[in-house]
């Protein structure tokens, strides 16, 4: 049907949407010869006039359908409208139909495209084909739930940012779920990026067919070497409902359906991320492995003080990029200021968009003698892997005028600029010491320093240290042979720790964090507890380990209850039991694993 068909698609309603948008979806993209299945295009917002594509492979059968809905949240009116046909193939192949377009306030706005794949057969080698699926139902279930590794880049500079995004596309209900293995991001710095309210599942197309969609798990990483480094896969063992067609259906089942659990696991897929050198060419000599976009900043509180009064300096360096592994600025300080260590202050926020912040250093400056002194210039270079190039900045130089205290005599070094005091300046560099006022310790020409007190002490001290470190070279080697004693002693300890940690955040009602500690504490207990790597520490393991120790089932079943809460929570809010329950009942179980396994 080539003819060109226009539809006035009205909306009831004053208030417009701020977005506007078309997308496209189809019930299946598989068909069979002879069946028909269903295009619906999908307009978020005001419209104004609607044009289709020509859908000359297929036969219209049905449509334009059309609907309106109007739907108000907190205030805000949306409305959207939806146009429908329902086509017949006729003939084989795979067939991409164009986007639809819809005038929106005299701009065009066009929607995706989808394929089809028309294959032979009718609706009954469509049904056999179905049973035969339902027969192995991991094909059936690998088409319509997995987990996909995306990357923005595939090739970077050591140092420059890549986001990763695992993420799980399902079209079932997931009963359960379990991460069964994380990558370990080897080569990499990493960087977790909050996912604190993104547990909710979102729609996303793939294939003009909708998916619901959750982040598992997204990071900003920073390669650390040059070469090809592998981003490991990401796994989970599911649990999911799926309609059962085999069993026989009585008048219940075929009013509400037949279902059936079944177990799977879902594995994404792995990427290689290609990493080349920094270049060689144009390094600064002050170059100090700072990768991104970045600017340097200073600023100093006072330029004319008085002797041992304290001046501050301010070095602030801000911008996009490996911000928390910036190094100290090196700066050559006049050797009469007295200088401490700068006080460090970091503030990072990673989001999709990468690693950004500051990192902030203030030194505590005292001048000991008076005189016209200067601060160099503090110069800062990066590499910008957009330009691939070097780039460097100084900050200004700083004039410092000391003043003479009130209890700093008047006394000239040598006719210069500086004024120094006789009680300050002891030795600098190799200036002529002062007269020593006081009288001298002397001693009697006959008395030897050999067959001595002191020399007989000073004989015998060596070998009692020598015995000394003996014996704790013993006893750390005696120690260090029990790892596995060490581990299971202070496995309660740790945990403790991890339960104070959820405490707290349960106080502040942070529910996702409070579910990781609590997570944290019990495998980690129960890791060092029975010596097993948490990679190895499957629910399977656990029940197995707490048996031979002779917990009761009871307290094993609710351990593995309160796993899979800290598990679910990551997705949605848990209702089965209280935080404070929870909390509580972790308490008591690790406290009978403990007393179970002496």
């Amino acid at each position: 049907m080539r003819s060109l068909l226009l539809i006035s698609i009205i909306l009831s309603t004053a208030v417009q949407a701020f977005s506007q948008s078309m997308s496209c979806t189809v019930n299946r993209n598989q068909v069979g010869v002879g069946e028909h299945f269903k295009i619906t295009y999908t307009i978020e917002g005001q419209a104004g006039t609607f044009v289709p594509p020509a859908f000359n492979d297929f036969r219209v059968l049905s449509g334009p359908n059309q609907s309106q809905s109007t739907s108000i949240i907190n205030g805000t009116v949306t409305n959207s409208s939806s146009v429908s046909y329902v086509l017949r193939p006729a003939k084989t192949g795979k067939f991409t139909i164009a986007g639809a377009t819809a005038q929106i306030n005299g701009k065009n706005i066009n929607s995706n495209s989808v394929t089809i794949t028309v294959v032979k057969g009718g609706a009954q080698q469509a049904k056999q084909k179905e049973a035969a699926q339902n027969k192995q139902p991991g094909n059936e279930i690998g088409d319509n739930v997995f987990i996909k590794l995306l990357v923005n880049k595939r090739s970077s500079y050591i140092g420059e940012q890549i986001t990763a995004t695992y993420k799980i596309y399902t079209r079932l209900s997931i009963v359960d779920n379990a991460i069964d293995r994380l990558p370990s991001f080897n080569g990499f710095y990493s960087q977790d990026i909050d996912q604190t309210g993104q547990g909710n599942l979102k729609p996303e197309i793939v294939n003009g067919v909708q998916f619901n969609t959750a982040i598992i798990k997204q990071v900003v990483l920073s390669p650390q070497r040059a070469g090809e480094i592998v981003l490991e896969p990401l796994s989970m063992d599911l649990v999911l409902r799926i309609q059962d067609s085999r069993r026989s259906r009585s008048v219940f089942d075929q009013f509400f359906g037949s279902y059936k659990d079944v177990r799977h696991k879902a594995v994404s897929n792995s990427a290689k991320i290609i990493v080349e050198k920094l270049p060689n060419n144009g390094k600064p000599a002050d170059f100090n492995g700072a990768v991104g976009v970045f600017s340097v900043n200073s600023s100093i509180d006072k330029q004319e003080v008085k002797t041992n009064e304290a001046i501050n300096l301010k070095i602030v360096l801000k911008g996009k990029g490996n911000v928390k592994l910036l190094k100290d600025p090196k700066i050559e300080f006049p050797p009469d200021f007295e200088v401490y260590d700068p006080k460090e202050n970091t503030k990072i926020n990673t989001t999709i968009g990468g690693v950004e912040g500051s990192k902030t250093f203030e030194y505590l400056i005292i001048p000991r003698h008076s005189g016209e002194f200067t601060i160099p210039s503090y110069s800062f270079s990066y590499f910008n892997p957009m330009k691939k190039k070097y780039i460097s900045s100084s900050t200004p130089e700083y004039q410092i005028k000391v003043l003479r205290g009130e209890n700093e005599p008047a006394v000239s070094s040598g006719g210069g600029n500086r004024l120094v005091s006789k009680k300050d300046v002891a030795l600098i560099g190799s200036d002529i010491r002062f007269i020593k006022p006081n009288g001298f310790n002397l001693k009697e020409t006959n008395s030897f320093y050999l067959g001595s007190v002191l020399f007989w002490i000073l004989m015998t001290l060596p070998f009692l240290v020598l015995s000394l470190l003996l014996l704790v070279r013993k006893r750390i080697l005696a120690l260090q042979k029990d790892l596995v004693g060490m581990k299971k002693r202070r496995a309660k300890k740790l945990a403790v720790k991890h339960l104070k940690a959820a405490e707290v955040h349960l106080e502040k009602k942070e529910s996702t964090k409070f579910y990781e500690e609590v997570f944290r504490s019990v495998y980690g207990f129960l890791s060092n507890k029975f010596n097993i790597p948490v990679a190895e520490l499957k629910k399977e393991r656990i029940e197995l380990e707490l048996k031979n120790i002779e917990v009761s089932d009871e307290k094993i079943k609710d351990l593995i209850s309160i796993l899979n809460a800290c598990e679910m929570a990551r997705y949605a809010p848990v209702s089965e039991m209280s935080e404070r329950q929870v909390f509580e009942q972790v308490q008591e179980l690790i406290e009978t694993i403990e007393g179970g396994s002496k």
